[in-house]
């Protein structure tokens, strides 16, 4: 075993002298009887200095450098190499020769770049007070920061027993009611940037707007939350109006002042802006804590100082069809779970139903989705055979439709079965429990529905869709806990439809 780790020793030892002219390899080439480089530190970091070559000859030794920034001069048997600092992100390199009598041999300068890592800065948004932000990093040189103004301080804390240094922008205390901003500029050599900072005024409570919770309200023939915000006699300028859960801001373990500047004004500073009274509509809200939060803006979006909020409570019995509303688990036979997103369509009287035998909106997009019927009388929904919810063009079959459809046995195997009919009935058990019950088809004769599958329906057939899988009956739905009634989705990137080569699906038809 020993001969073995000598053996990878001295072969390794090979490797770290043998020659390289390409300047990106090792850093000493050798090869020579009388010129010997017994040792050679030649990596430098961006600051730059002098290091030096050791060597062995029975002749005088020279050495010339290839490279301008790269200078070089001869003590005896030493060679001192003297690099200045480089600002650069990019490494360079420099060829060394040194020379004794009728022999030479090359050497390489390194000269690292200056890195910057693990550095995540970003804009400052900050009340009124005096505070200050902390953004770590690491890097192999120097890194520095100004401020375009003077309540601004920037500093760099240099990290104890690590790598690890820190830019502190600290930010003095804002003793007027006008907001301000400023720039801070950091560099290390060519890495630089700017962090964009605004700093709210002294906050005011301004009880020239009043907030007022007025109950539920028909819009437009849905039942909507009113909030109305009244605004006095004397101008405050422009405010915004949002409403969160209570615990948003229970949690955050800030002042008042901190949290609408730090959290709901960003939340707000691109909606639109009022300067009078005005009602303001939310869907139906979850039983629960809300505030309500009226921010004051200026002209240039940044916040005015004033603000104004009020803290009220849902509690309210659910309608049947409200209890629909919200996020559904549902497993397939396969193991897996789907979430089913029911959401409001029109109310009393239908629903949309998003993820469907695993049709997300990540894949379909926000529009796409199942109509179900809610009965009032009943209060139940019913899903309707061949309704299509995605279209897509393919070279090979044309224009796809992607349509849902009711499965069933037939003569051995399963089949689709297409027409106007009602596919299943979905019944609530409790508030939070829920089971789809499939209904009968007539192909000629009366056939259970075992379940319902999307399919891409094009003029030359069926296919089935790669990702989809059946739904079978009876599916047991278990409320996952339903999202805030105020929140909006954003429309998910839609991810292309593709067919299974050669599952061209047989079908059969309601009669």
């Amino acid at each position: 075993m020993k001969k073995i780790f000598y053996l990878l020793t001295a072969v390794l030892a090979i490797a770290a002298f043998s020659a390289c002219d390409d300047g990106e390899g090792d850093m000493v080439s050798f090869g020579n009887k009388d010129l010997k480089v017994v040792e050679a530190n030649l990596l430098f970091g961006p600051e730059g200095g002098t290091n030096t070559i050791t060597v062995e000859s029975s002749s005088p030794v020279t050495a010339t450098s290839v490279s301008s920034w790269a200078g070089v001069s001869v003590n005896g048997s030493t060679v001192s190499v003297t690099v200045p600092a480089w600002s650069s992100n990019e490494s360079r390199y420099a060829k060394i020769t040194l020379r004794a009598g009728d022999e030479s041999t090359d050497v390489t300068v390194q000269q690292s770049g200056i890195l910057v890592k693990d550095f995540n800065p970003s804009d400052i948004s900050a009340a009124g007070k005096s505070c200050s932000y902390d953004f770590p990093f690491v890097s192999n040189a120097e890194m520095t920061a100004v401020s375009n103004v003077d309540w601004i301080t920037p500093s760099v804390v240099k990290g104890v027993g690590t790598n690890v240094d820190t830019l502190r922008i600290a930010l003095a205390a804002n003793g007027t009611i006008d907001p301000r901003g400023g720039i801070v500029t950091y560099k290390a050599g060519a890495y630089t940037g700017d962090i964009n900072v605004s700093q709210a005024g002294a906050m005011v409570r301004n009880d020239n707007w009043t907030i007022t919770y007025e109950g539920v309200a028909k819009v437009e023939d849905k039942s909507r939350d009113d909030v109305l915000v009244t605004v006095g006699g004397e101008d405050t300028g422009m405010y915004s109006l949002t409403v969160v859960p209570a615990s948003l801001y229970r949690d955050s373990g800030l002042s008042v002042d901190d949290f609408v500047v730090t959290t709901i004004a960003p939340m707000v500073v691109n909606d639109e802006m009022a300067t009078e009274t005005r009602h303001y509509y939310f869907p139906k809200f979850e039983n629960g804590d809300y505030i309500a939060y009226a921010v004051g803006f200026n002209d240039q979006k940044l916040t005015s100082g004033w603000y104004q909020y009020l803290e009220f409570t849902i509690d309210r019995e659910k309608t049947p069809y409200e209890k629909w509303l919200g996020t559904w688990s549902v497993p397939r036979g396969d193991g897996n779970n789907d979430q089913w997103i029911i959401s409001e369509l029109v109310e009393d009287v239908s629903v949309k139903i998003q993820g469907i035998c695993g049709a997300t909106p990540e894949w379909l997009g926000n529009d796409g989705g199942v109509t179900a019927d809610f009965s009032p009388e009943t209060g139940k929904l019913t899903v309707m055979n061949d309704q299509v919810i995605h279209s897509f063009e393919d070279a090979s079959v044309g224009v796809l439709k992607v349509t849902l459809k009711g499965t069933v046995d037939y003569n051995g195997g399963v089949y689709s079965v297409g027409g106007s009919y009602p596919i299943g009935v979905i019944e609530l058990k409790s508030d939070s429990s829920a089971e789809m019950t499939g209904l009968t088809v007539n192909i000629g004769v009366e056939l259970p529905l075992r379940g319902m599958r999307y399919y891409a329906v094009a003029s030359s057939g069926q296919y089935g869709l790669n990702g989809i899988t059946e739904q079978t009956f009876p599916a047991k739905l278990t409320k996952a806990g339903a999202a805030a009634a105020s929140s909006v989705r954003a429309a998910a990137p839609r991810v292309p439809f593709r067919p299974e080569a050669g599952t061209e699906e047989p079908s059969l038809n309601v009669r």
